[in-house]
C-alpha cells in the first residue's frame, strides 16, 4: 500500500512549544529598487568613498607639514614687546622675562577650579580633542547664525600657542587637532596643565600664569585668592577685552562669569560663589615706575587688533615723545604731591599732549600707574564745565555773529517742561553789557546760555560732533559743558583750533616690526591714516582763536601765559569745584590738563584758572623752550572809519570796565 509523505507540519508540531506552534509565514518579498534609484546609491557610496580618501589625503598631507615638537621643551623666555618712541628713543619693554615654571600641586586649586570651569571643564576626560564640546559649538553657531562659541581643549590651545600660528583657517585646525591627539598619549593631564599656564598669554605683555599674578596683583601665583584667580582665568578668552587696567567694567563682568561657571561644575557653594562676587580686587603697587605705562596699556589692545597675540619679539614705534612724557608726568606728580594739593583735597590728575595730526606726545593718566592704573585720560568721563564753551561761541560765529558785539550779563530764565532753568555765574553779581570775546575771557555763563538759545543747542551738539564730542544731549545746559567727557576726546576736539582748521583723531601707533625688520603693520601703508579734514573755514578760525586768545591774555586763564609765543585756550570749573580743566594750545599743539579726585568729591576751590592752568605753563614752557615760536590764525577787528564809531567802542569798553 503507497503512503504519502509526511506532514513537514506534522513532524515538528510536538517539537516546538504550544505556543509557537503556528504555521510559519513565508519570507516577504521587496520589490526591486527601481534604475534610477540604484544608480544615485552606487554614485553616492563611490563619490563618499572618493570624498573620504581625498580627506584622509588632505590630513596625511597636512600632518607631514607639522612644526617640529621640540619646541615644547624649550622654556626660553616669551617673546619681547619693545616700545620706541618717535625719535627711536626706548619707553619700555613688556614680555622678555623666562617664564616660570609652575606645578599642579602647589598652584591653588581655585585658580584650576576657574580655569576648567571657563575653559574646558571636561579636561581630565577628553582625548585632546572633545567632540561633545564641538557638536555644542556647531549648534550654538547655527543657532545664533554665526560664529558665537569655540571648542577648542586647553590640549588644542596648547598646541596652538606652542606650534602654531594665530590664523584662522581649517588646516591650522587640523594640525592643532593632530597635536593635540600626541600631546595627550605622551602626557599626562597635570603636566599638560602646567605647561599651559606657563605658556597662555594673559595680556599686557603677560606670558604665562605666575607673570600675570605679578603684573596684576604684586604677588605669586601661589597667593592668588578666588576672586584673583577667577580674574585670570577670565583673561583667557580675550586678554586685551577683559584687561582690568583697560576695561575694568568688562573685566568684572567676565570675573563674574567664571564664579557662576565654577559655581555651576561644583567648584563653589553658594555662600562662596556670594563672598567672591562681594571681595573687592586690588591692584597692587609694583616696584617701579615705567615711562609711558599708561599710554603703552592704551595702545595695546591696538596692537593685538592688528597683529593678534604677538609670537615673535615684537618693536613698537609709537607717536609719543619721551622727553614730552617725562616733562608731562614731572608737572603732575610734582603738583599733586605738595602740601598745597594736598589743601585743596587734590588726590588724581591727567595731563594729554597731540600734536597737529592727532598723534599723541604725551599721556598721563595720574598720579601713579603702578598705584593706579586705571587710565584717567582715556577711560574718565568728566563734565568739562566751561571748557565745553568754545564750539557755542564758534557755532555763532559761524552763524554771524562777531567777538566785538555787544551781549548783556544779565539774569537769564530758560523754560523747560521739567522747570525753570536759570543760569549762574562765578560770581554772585551781573557784569552788564559786553563784548563777547570779553564774555568767553571771563568765563560768564549767562552769555553762554544766550548764545546757545539764540543758535540752538541741537546745532552746537551736533557741531561738536564734528570735533569728535558725540553723544551730546542738546540740553540747555550743555553750553555749560554740563555732560560727560573724556580729557583725551576733549583734547583731540580742540586739535582744529591749534591745526589751521584741520581735524583728525588721536592716534599713538605708528608701526610694528619683528625684530628682525619685518614690517607687520605700518599705519602709513595701511589707510588709518586718513587725511586731516578741514572743519573750521579761515575766518571762524580766525575769530574763534581771537576770542580764545583773550583768554589767555586777559581773562581767566592768565595763569598760563607764555612769554613770546601765542597760546590761546579754555578753562573749566564744574559745580562744587568737582572738575578742574585748563586746555590750551600753541601752532600743531594741543594739551589738556584736569584735576579732580576718583570718587567725585568737591575739591577747596580749586578752578581751572588756578592749578591746573599753571601746571599747563610749567609743562609746555620746558617742553617748547628749544622750538621757535610761530603764530596761529587770528582774526583782526575792522579799523573804524568814523569818529562817532570809535566813540560808541570807547563808551561801550568804559562801561564794562565799570563794576
Amino acid at each position: 500500500m503507497e503512503t504519502s509523505p509526511p506532514n513537514h507540519d506534522d513532524i515538528i508540531r510536538p517539537l516546538l512549544p504550544q505556543a509557537a506552534a503556528r504555521r510559519v509565514k513565508p519570507m516577504r518579498r521587496f520589490k526591486p529598487m527601481p534604475a534610477w534609484l540604484s544608480f544615485l546609491v552606487k554614485s553616492g557610496f563611490i563619490l563618499g568613498y572618493f570624498a573620504a580618501m581625498a580627506i584622509l589625503c588632505w590630513v596625511f598631507m597636512v600632518g607631514r607639514d607639522l612644526p617640529n615638537t621640540e619646541r615644547l621643551w624649550d622654556r626660553s623666555r616669551p617673546v619681547s614687546v619693545q616700545f620706541i618712541d618717535r625719535h627711536g628713543r626706548d619707553l619700555m619693554t613688556r614680555g622678555a622675562k623666562e617664564a616660570s615654571p609652575v606645578s599642579v600641586e602647589t598652584l591653588p586649586p581655585d585658580l584650576i577650579h576657574a580655569v576648567l570651569a571657563i575653559e574646558d571643564r571636561r579636561f581630565y576626560h577628553h582625548i585632546g580633542i572633545d567632540p561633545y564640546s564641538v557638536g555644542r559649538a556647531i549648534v550654538k553657531n547655527i543657532q545664533n547664525r554665526g560664529y558665537s562659541e569655540g571648542a577648542s581643549t586647553l590640549t588644542q590651545q596648547l598646541a596652538k600657542n606652542v606650534f602654531l600660528t594665530q590664523d584662522k583657517t581649517f588646516s591650522r585646525k587640523i594640525k592643532e587637532a593632530i597635536l593635540a591627539l600626541w600631546l595627550e598619549r605622551d602626557f599626562t593631564k597635570d603636566e599638560l596643565l602646567e605647561m599651559y599656564l606657563e605658556r597662555v598669554y594673559f595680556g599686557a605683555g603677560t606670558w604665562g600664569v605666575d607673570a600675570a599674578a605679578r603684573h596684576y596683583f604684586h604677588k605669586p601665583v601661589t597667593e592668588l585668592s578666588l576672586p584673583e584667580s577667577a580674574l585670570l582665568a577670565g583673561l583667557l578668552k580675550a586678554p586685551s577685552r577683559y584687561n582690568p587696567r583697560a576695561n575694568e567694567a568688562a573685566s568684572g563682568r567676565r570675573t563674574a562669569r567664571v564664579l557662576r561657571a565654577m559655581k555651576a561644575a561644583g567648584y563653589l557653594n553658594r555662600w562662596e560663589h556670594y563672598q567672591a562676587l562681594n571681595t573687592p580686587l586690588v591692584y597692587r603697587p609694583n616696584e617701579t615706575e615705567e615711562t609711558g605705562a599708561y599710554f603703552a596699556e592704551w595702545i595695546w589692545p591696538q596692537i593685538e587688533a592688528h597683529i593678534g597675540t604677538p609670537t615673535t619679539d615684537l618693536v613698537v614705534t609709537t607717536t609719543l615723545d619721551a622727553r614730552a612724557q617725562i616733562l608731562a608726568d614731572a608737572a603732575l606728580a610734582d603738583y599733586l604731591n605738595t602740601d598745597r594739593a594736598q589743601e585743596a583735597h587734590i588726590t588724581q590728575g591727567a595731563v594729554v599732549t597731540l600734536d597737529g595730526a592727532g598723534g599723541v606726545l604725551a599721556m598721563t593718566g595720574g598720579r601713579s600707574f603702578e598705584a593706579s592704573p586705571f587710565n584717567r585720560a582715556v577711560q574718565a568721563r568728566r563734565q568739562p564745565g566751561s571748557a565745553f564753551k568754545p564750539f557755542v561761541y564758534l557755532s555763532a560765529f559761524e552763524a554771524g555773529v562777531l567777538p566785538w558785539d555787544i551781549r548783556e550779563d544779565a539774569p537769564l530764565t530758560v523754560n523747560l517742561p521739567n522747570g525753570d532753568w536759570e543760569p549762574r555765574n562765578f560770581t554772585p553779581h551781573f557784569q552788564g553789557p559786553m563784548r563777547l570775546e570779553t564774555a568767553l575771557a571771563k568765563s560768564v555763563n549767562t552769555i553762554a546760555a544766550q548764545l546757545g538759545q539764540d543758535i540752538g543747542m541741537s546745532r552746537i551738539s551736533r557741531r561738536a560732533a564734528e570735533f569728535g564730542l558725540s553723544g551730546l544731549a542738546p540740553h540747555p545746559s550743555l553750553a555749560l559743558g554740563a555732560q560727560e567727557v573724556t580729557p583725551l576726546a576733549l583734547t583731540q576736539s580742540y586739535l582744529p583750533f591749534a591745526s589751521y582748521g584741520y581735524y583728525a583723531p588721536a592716534f599713538g601707533l605708528q608701526s610694528i616690526s619683528t625684530a628682525e625688520g619685518q614690517v607687520l603693520y605700518d599705519r602709513a601703508l595701511s589707510g588709518d591714516a586718513l587725511a586731516p579734514v578741514k572743519i573750521i573755514d579761515q575766518n571762524s578760525l580766525g575769530l574763534i582763536n581771537r576770542a580764545m586768545k583773550q583768554v589767555v591774555d586777559a581773562g581767566t586763564g592768565r595763569a598760563a601765559r607764555l612769554r613770546g609765543r601765542d597760546v590761546a585756550g579754555k578753562t573749566g570749573t564744574t559745580n562744587d569745584y568737582r572738575d578742574a580743566w585748563f586746555i590750551g594750545y600753541v601752532p600743531d599743539m594741543v594739551s589738556t590738563v584736569w584735576l579732580g579726585n576718583d570718587d567725585n568729591s568737591p575739591m577747596k576751590a580749586v578752578t581751572g584758572g588756578g592749578a591746573p592752568a599753571r601746571i599747563w605753563k610749567d609743562y609746555m614752557q620746558a617742553l617748547l623752550k628749544d622750538m621757535p615760536p610761530s603764530k596761529l590764525s587770528i582774526a583782526q577787528e575792522p579799523i573804524l572809519q568814523t569818529k562817532d564809531d570809535r566813540l560808541d567802542i570807547l563808551l561801550s569798553d568804559i562801561e564794562t570796565a565799570l563794576p
